[in-house]
Parts: structure tokens; sequence; C-alpha cells
């Protein structure tokens, strides 16, 4: 079974992977996956997703390109990195860094819930 949003086969559930412009500033539709990936291509403001629903978990990719950069990515508001601070990302050249967040509707931020850095 399939639809343009989640792939379950034989008891494996995929949702979409939504591969984003690098265009500043780049805008996040929730409702169209849970995996966006941006490779960048100059320094990005990344907007707040849009569409989402309480409790949806959704990562983003972000993937320094092979030559060029490093650059540097600004989260817009309603992305929410608590005492931590947002990541510091990776600057080796196509170095992907992985950010989880989870949609908490009564604070109507995306809270970052952790970060992996330098694939």
């Amino acid at each position: 079974m399939a639809n343009t949003h989640t792939t379950i086969t034989a008891g494996q559930i995929a949702p979409a992977v939504v591969n984003l412009g690098s265009a500043s500033p780049v805008s996040v539709n929730a409702s169209t996956g849970n995996d966006f990936r941006i490779t960048l291509s100059a320094d990005t403001t990344i907007n707040m997703p849009t569409n989402g629903i309480d409790g949806q978990r959704i990562t983003i990719q972000l993937a320094q390109p092979s030559s060029g950069g490093p650059f540097t990515v600004t989260w817009g508001s309603g992305f929410n990195f608590g005492a931590a601070g947002a990541p510091s990302l990776s600057t080796q050249a196509q170095a992907v860094d992985v950010i989880g967040f989870i949609y908490n509707q009564s604070v109507g931020d995306w809270l970052g819930i952790g970060t992996a850095l330098g694939f």
C-alpha cells in the first residue's frame, strides 16, 4: 500500500522523503512527509514548518556541498532548541547533519529533540 506520503511494505513504514530546494528561505510543509533533505548551496534560513500535527516528528538532513561552502543555517522562529541552543553544523565538504524535531501544539514550536553530526 502506498500514497504520496507513506509507503508500507511487509511491515515496514517509510514516511515520504522530501527534497527541499536550497534557495533561502526554505519552506517546509510538514503535511508532505517527515524526512526533509537540503543540500546547502548558500547560507540558508529555514522557515518554521507549516501544517504540523501535535506530536509529529520530523527530521531535517542538511548536507554541505562537495565544493564551496561551508554554509550556515539560520533557524526561523518556531524552532526551539531549549537551553542547548541551535547546533553548530559540520563544515566538511559533503558532511550530512541530521536534526530531529517534535511539534508541540500547545507551545506552538518545533522542539529540537536531537542532533547527529558529521555523516
